[in-house]
C-alpha cells in the first residue's frame, strides 16, 4: 500500500516485482500523486542525487505477474520506467493478473507506457505522453497482447505510437483522444474488440490502423461509427464463418503505403446503410486517385 505523496525512486536497472499473490495499492491524490521515477529525476522529489542538473537515465519499471489479484493504481505517475531488466521495457508492465487504473500519467518510457500481456485491466482517465523514444520503432503510450481490456475516456499523445492492441476480441475501447503521434493513433492486429466515440488530430495516421484476420469463427465483429476512420493496413481478413457487420456511420479507408490495402470476405460481410453515403470504403490519401487500394474481395 503506497499513500498519497510518496515518490519512490529507482537507480539503472532497479525495479518493483509483485508476483505469487502480491498486488499494488498505489492511491495518491490529484495534488500529492504517488510517484515512480528515476533516481536522476529532479522534478520529484528534488535533487536526489546533488548533482545540480536533470538527468533522467531510464530505470527498470514496476511488473505485476500476480494472477488471481486486482491491483489498484490511481492518481499516481510513472516516468523514465523501461528498462531491459524484465521483458516488458515499460513504465509498468502487467501480465496474467487484473489491474484497475484510473488518473494516472504514463510518460517517457523507454519504449512502452504501459505494457499488458494476458491482462484483465480497466484503464480510465489517464494521460500516455512522450513515450517516443527515437531509438525505439515500437514506443506506445499503451501496448497490450490479449487480455479483457476496458480502455475509456484515456488522453494519448506525443507518443511514437498511442495504442496498440492484439487480438484481444473482448476490449472496449470508447471516448479516448489521440493527438500529435507519430504512427498510428491506434493500431489493431487480430481479432478486433469494439470502437466508439474515440477522436485524434494531429497524428501521422489520423486512424485505427487494422491488419490481420479480424474476426472470430462462429461470431459477428461490429466495424460502430467513430470520429476516427478505419484504414485497412495490407491485406485485412474475415475469416470463414464469421460475419463483419458495418454500422451506419462507418469509414472505412485503403491505402498503399506499406502494401496494397485489401479487405479479403472469406465469411459475410453486412453493410447495413439505409442512405446514400450512410457509410463509405475510400481511400486513405488527402488527394485521392483511381487504384489508391485494392478494395473488398
Amino acid at each position: 500500500t503506497i499513500e498519497p505523496g510518496v515518490v519512490i525512486k529507482f537507480n539503472n536497472n532497479a525495479g518493483l516485482s509483485f508476483s505469487n499473490g502480491a498486488k499494488i495499492l498505489a492511491r495518491g491524490s490529484p495534488s500529492n500523486p504517488v510517484v515512480f521515477t528515476s533516481f536522476d529525476d529532479d522534478t520529484y522529489g528534488g535533487d536526489t542525487n546533488g548533482d545540480a542538473a536533470s538527468t533522467t537515465p531510464y530505470w527498470g519499471g514496476v511488473r505485476i505477474d500476480s494472477p488471481g489479484t486486482e491491483s489498484i493504481i490511481d492518481q499516481s505517475v510513472f516516468r523514465y520506467g523501461g528498462r531491459a531488466w524484465t521483458d516488458g521495457q515499460a513504465n509498468l508492465h502487467i501480465a496474467n493478473s487484473s489491474a484497475a487504473i484510473t488518473n494516472s500519467v504514463f510518460e517517457y518510457a523507454k519504449v512502452y507506457g504501459v505494457r499488458l500481456s494476458s491482462a484483465s485491466t480497466t484503464f480510465s482517465g489517464n494521460i500516455f505522453r512522450s513515450n517516443n523514444n527515437s531509438e525505439e520503432g515500437s514506443s506506445t503510450g499503451l501496448y497490450a497482447e490479449g487480455g479483457n481490456l476496458t480502455i475509456n475516456s484515456n488522453s494519448f499523445s506525443n507518443n511514437r505510437r498511442g495504442l496498440y492492441v492484439q487480438d484481444a476480441s473482448s476490449a472496449n475501447i470508447n471516448s479516448n483522444t489521440f493527438t500529435s503521434n507519430t504512427n498510428e493513433a491506434v493500431s489493431y492486429n487480430g481479432k478486433l474488440g469494439s470502437f466508439s466515440n474515440n477522436s485524434g488530430s494531429g497524428n501521422g495516421v489520423n486512424a485505427i490502423s487494422l491488419s490481420g484476420t479480424i474476426t472470430q469463427n462462429g461470431a459477428t465483429t461490429t466495424l460502430a461509427a467513430n470520429p476516427l476512420p478505419y484504414l485497412l493496413n495490407g491485406d485485412v481478413t474475415v475469416a470463414a464463418s464469421s460475419t463483419l457487420a458495418v454500422n451506419p456511420g462507418a469509414v472505412i479507408k485503403g491505402w498503399t503505403i506499406n502494401s496494397l490495402s485489401y479487405l479479403h470476405v472469406y465469411g459475410n460481410i453486412v453493410v447495413s446503410g439505409a442512405n446514400f453515403s450512410d457509410i463509405v470504403f475510400g481511400s486513405m490519401f488527402s488527394s485521392p486517385a483511381k487504384g489508391n487500394w485494392g478494395g473488398v474481395r
